[in-house]
């Protein structure tokens, strides 16, 4: 077996040598229980005392390894950096937990629960691996509502999956050979299995003492706020590894449910009372374009994965997005539009653009909380006599949509079966045709309308194109990952400029609000070869290429274009702001007034901006906050030099509120009820 290991790890070219000296180590491991197993048959040493004990511990040992090796192994496949000199104490100790669990059981029932829990550790590790390739965090437990999408994502999750976790499946198959093989290995002693030697209640004692420190650490981080409001999976997973991690999430899922439903009247007053304030600040701040699109349609086209960095670059000369470019020049463009979406993306952009409240910071508000008393954008048009309309080219199941659009306010939707599915392009309907026939739907609804339009050939792993609809020049970009999305983004280019041609030719656009927006960052993973390749054919520079593979806050941004009816003059707005101030936007826009659960707040020049993420990195016109820097957390907006940390207090602590505000609206079901009230 070992042989055969080695031979697959030496079979890959790509592997880094630290990853390959490490699955060599897993593959030895692996080999562990085999090798006792022979051991075992040899009469001079299964009959020696020292043996003996040792064949009675290794369940518990083996837990123990498997857990550290986990924790190393996860870390260095991830790519996350090591500023902890206690992470080997934090891998040792969260999988003392595990192995403390097995050592209660009795010795012949060890075996097979200690093989047991090696498979679940190793699968478990496997998937957040993959999971942290595209979310940069583990598997947190609300993901668990999401599990029915599984096979939605398969040719995602496949591209992500590299040749080096096969680590991950020796250890899976080494705790299968211990479950399968402890039995026989335990006969071969010929010993009783009655009572514990001395040794045995030592090891138990240490593993006791190994777990309270591991409830002792997570504890202590429950007392913090980042265990509220600002959780920085990165800065978690290479502090205390992902056992750690998933411990936290847990406990931390436990308190938010139990104090949320404790929630006294008072909290919930002072909820409505910071919002009462929100709403009289945001009465006064009148923008100079209020009421100039007064009883519009609006048509809200929200493009898959399109990042604000695409808007006005060039490959190799050639514009990326050439009708967008043109269409930002035209209209009302918003250049700093912050991502705020999280993990479950398109249906937080969904929830964030409707609702103007943050997603909540695990899982899906859509599978979540799909039965609160929403007051969305599509309300208050319903409210003032807007029929409501929203379509997307796949199963109606997909996010819960079937269930939580109509609670979103739309009278009338339409999925795959309705939008038809061919020509499909990845995983339904081509993007191009898809509109096509939403402007001939939207051409039949009662005026005024709103409409909500989600595109999908652009969905990662950006390699549905098919060939004969490439029309940039790529070069050596050419089948990379960033190839593939420029081709994708371009594509949908392609198909928002035939909408548009075709709203013209509807005469649709002479009385519409027209506003498109990326609905979050790709998550692109751009190693340095293709970091070179790119900076030497893309108009960006490499620090803005880094930045963009790392997800970075600066540069973590979506683009927004919004066509106004008539001939007002384009307009470019550079107020900080996010997805939470789309509606609060075009409320303004046409002369109608925010509901009070909106945290949002309409945009315009001059304004003082505000934007905070679900991990609390924040900004506004003057200062850039960022929690995950340890120096250097507070940047001068202008030129993003670092200035004194306690010039970014206020922003820190408006950051807190706004977080810890949004997420009681929307876990206690408040929002219908403080609009109501007023």
């Amino acid at each position: 077996m070992i042989f055969t290991s080695i031979a697959l790890v030496d079979a890959s070219v790509h592997l880094i040598p630290q990853t390959k000296i490490e699955l060599f180590i897993i593959a030895a491991t692996a080999c562990l229980p085999l090798l006792l197993y022979f051991f075992s048959r040899k009469a001079a040493l299964r009959d020696t005392r020292i043996f003996i004990e040792g064949i009675r511990a290794f369940p518990m040992i083996w837990v123990i390894l498997l857990g550290v090796e986990i924790g190393v192994f996860f870390r260095d496949a991830a790519g996350i950096s090591n500023e902890n000199p206690k992470y080997w104490l934090h891998a040792f100790s969260s999988a003392s937990v595990f192995s403390l669990a097995v050592g209660l059981f009795s010795i012949k029932r060890r075996w097979a629960v200690a093989g047991f829990t090696g498979i679940v550790l190793s699968l478990l590790i496997f998937c957040d691996l993959v999971y942290h390739r595209y979310f940069g965090n583990v598997i947190p437990l609300s993901a668990l509502f999401n599990t029915g999408q599984f096979w939605d994502v398969t040719h995602s999750i496949w591209s992500l999956i590299k040749i080096e976790d096969i680590g991950f499946l020796f250890l899976a198959l080494g705790s299968l050979s211990l479950w399968l093989c402890g039995p026989s290995l335990q006969a071969n002693l010929k010993t009783e299995n009655t009572g514990l030697p001395n040794r045995q209640w030592r090891l138990l004692l240490f593993l006791a003492v190994a777990t309270l420190y591991t409830a002792w650490n997570v504890s202590l981080w429950m007392r913090t706020p980042a265990s509220w409001e600002i959780f920085d999976p990165k800065y978690t997973l290479r502090s205390v590894g992902p056992i750690n991690a998933h411990m936290r999430d847990v406990a931390g899922t436990l308190r938010e449910q139990i104090q949320l439903e404790s929630m006294s009247l008072s909290e919930i007053d002072q909820i409505k009372d910071f919002l009462s304030v929100q709403a009289a600040r945001k009465s006064r701040m009148q923008g100079p374009y209020s009421g100039a699109a007064q009883g519009s349609n609006v048509i809200f086209l929200q493009m898959e994965a399109v990042q604000k960095w695409v808007i006005g670059a060039r490959i190799n000369g050639e514009e990326v997005t050439p009708f967008l470019n043109r269409l930002a020049n035209q209209s009302f463009y918003f250049s700093e539009i912050f991502d705020q979406t999280g993990e479950s993306s398109t249906a937080n952009c969904e929830y964030a653009a409707l609702n103007s409240l943050l997603p909540l910071r695990k899982g899906a508000t859509a599978f979540r909380r799909p039965n609160n008393d929403f007051w969305t954008l599509a309300h208050v048009l319903k409210n003032r006599g807007y029929s409501t309309y929203s379509a997307h080219a796949y199963k109606r199941s997909f996010w819960n949509r079937a269930v939580i659009f109509p609670r979103y306010g739309f009278d009338k939707m339409a999925f795959i079966d309705e939008t038809g599915a061919e020509p499909q392009i990845g995983w339904g309907l081509a993007d191009d045709v898809f509109l096509i026939r939403q402007a001939e739907a939207l051409e039949k609804l009662p005026r005024p309308f709103f409409a909500l339009l989600i595109t999908l050939s652009s969905h990662h792993p950006y390699d549905y194109i098919p060939a004969e609809l490439r029309r940039l020049n790529i070069g050596a970009l050419e089948d990379t990952e960033l190839g593939n999305y420029l081709h994708s983004v371009n594509f949908v280019d392609q198909a928002a400029e035939k909408f548009f041609q075709e709203l013209e030719s509807k005469a649709l656009l002479q009385d519409t609000i027209l506003v498109l927006y990326g609905d979050h960052d790709a998550k692109l993973q751009l190693n340095d070869e293709v970091v070179h390749k790119a900076a030497a054919s893309l108009s960006l520079d490499k620090n803005q290429l880094i930045q963009i593979s790392q997800s970075r806050f600066r540069t973590d941004q979506i683009p927004l274009i919004i066509k106004l009816p008539g001939d007002i003059s384009p307009l470019e707005i550079k107020t900080p702001g996010g997805q939470v101030d789309i509606a609060p936007t075009v409320l303004d826009l046409l002369g109608l007034e925010a509901p009070e659960s909106f945290l949002g707040q309409a945009l315009f020049p001059g304004q003082n901006g505000f934007v905070t993420n679900l991990n609390g990195y924040a900004s506004n016109n003057e200062f850039l906050y960022d929690p995950g820097q340890k120096e250097n957390s507070c940047l001068r907006w202008s030129d993003f030099k670092p200035v004194l940390s306690k010039r970014c207090d206020a922003l820190r602590a408006r950051t807190h509120t706004t977080l810890d505000i949004s997420r009681k609206i929307t876990l206690k079901n408040l929002a219908r009820v403080v609009t109501e009230q007023k």
